[in-house]
């Protein structure tokens, strides 16, 4: 008889976001769906169905409908109302919920940060960055946290990963006594695209449009770039979750017709971008790791990014990695004068992110879980 696993992936929007946690989440299910029966767990009501098909267009997965079972989290569709305007609320409940379902499995994982589970059972958890611990530095949010049930040296008996090995040193802050590793999150493969020398001098943003992107700063980059005569253009992708964020970037921007922007794009839309233009570039500074960078490595863009953060372990070249705005304007330049570097970091870029592709994670993950 199969082992019976709860996946628990509490994003306030469930796996309708898309994003890194996202991914942890669906790779997860395609790597344990053979072996063992898998329920999983999301903050959604009612009769909610998840879309297969999507899910892998957008992540690379081939999930079907029977690989996983989504289950009704009991008391949720009453109490979720009372928490749609609090993440902390939000959060807590949800987990109250989910206790009362966990008897029934053999093993728990949550996906998306910590999870009390509040059982003496094996629990994995992929930690992307301890939410809860941050959020609950306050006398009053503990007061809050420990009337709700939740106990930190739970989370610190549980197995816990996560994306980069800078996020990790976070974690091991957080939770002390915990077992902390790394799992690089997977990374899709990309199209080879246009031989490298046939591509545009375009530089992509990708990600969601909100401040702590500082694609502002990207933009002052580049312009400071093109006003030493290079013939450099950007593109902006990703959906807006910001609206006077956006107002404000599309004032600046205005005048500008080197910029475009593209708004939301698939999958698909994604790997077509990539495999055309020849660099990339992240204004996030910290960044835990990046699937958007490591996506663009990946069709062999070279990519520019802001030094510290797990972003730095993707992005390993110092030729990439800038401390300030002088610095981006310094290294960039160096690099777009001379094509020998262009290729060499574009062939690099194809070989050291492949580190990042699923089969690394499917690995990882099964390992873990047939060793409970």
């Amino acid at each position: 008889m199969k082992k019976k696993i709860l996946i628990v992936h509490q994003q306030l929007r469930g796996l309708e976001y898309v994003g890194g946690a996202e991914a942890i989440c669906v790779w997860t299910i395609e790597a344990l769906k053979t072996k063992y029966d898998i329920s999983l767990a999301v903050p959604q009501v009612g009769s909610m169905v998840l879309d297969t098909k999507h899910i892998n267009q957008q992540y690379g997965t081939s999930l079907q409908d029977g690989d996983f079972t989504l289950v009704d989290v009991p008391m949720w569709a009453l109490l979720r109302p009372l928490a749609a305007w609090s993440w902390f609320l939000h959060t807590f409940f949800f987990m109250i919920c989910v206790r009362r379902l966990v008897w029934q499995y053999d093993i728990c994982l949550s996906t998306y940060n910590e999870f009390d589970f509040d059982i003496a059972k094996p629990v994995v958890e992929y930690i992307h960055y301890p939410m809860i611990q941050v959020s609950t530095l306050t006398k009053g949010r503990r007061i809050l946290a420990k009337f709700f049930g939740y106990q930190s040296e739970h989370i610190n008996k549980y197995q816990l990963f996560t994306c980069s090995n800078w996020t990790a040193q976070i974690v091991k802050n957080a939770y002390p006594l915990s077992t902390t590793a790394v799992w690089y999150p997977p990374v899709r493969s990309m199209p080879a695209g246009h031989v490298f020398s046939e591509r545009t001098n375009n530089f992509l943003v990708i990600g969601r449009i909100s401040p702590e992107k500082r694609i502002e700063d990207t933009i002052h980059i580049l312009a400071d770039v093109k006003a030493r005569g290079f013939d450099i253009y950007l593109t902006i992708v990703g959906p807006s979750y910001k609206k006077d964020y956006y107002d404000r970037l599309q004032t600046l921007t205005a005048s500008l017709s080197w910029i475009t922007w593209y708004g939301g794009a698939n999958a698909g839309e994604i790997e077509q971008l990539c495999g055309l233009a020849k660099y990339g570039i992240n204004g996030t500074k910290d960044e835990q790791f990046g699937i958007a960078i490591a996506e663009m490595c990946r069709a062999g863009c070279i990519v520019f990014v802001p030094q510290g953060g797990g972003q730095t372990e993707v992005v390993a070249d110092e030729r990439q990695i800038f401390a300030n705005q002088i610095e981006a304007v310094e290294k960039i330049s160096r690099v777009l004068a001379s094509p020998a570097i262009q290729t060499e970091l574009h062939l690099q870029s194809l070989a050291t992110s492949a580190r990042f592709d699923p089969s690394q994670f499917i690995q990882a993950v099964q390992t873990e879980i047939d060793k409970l």
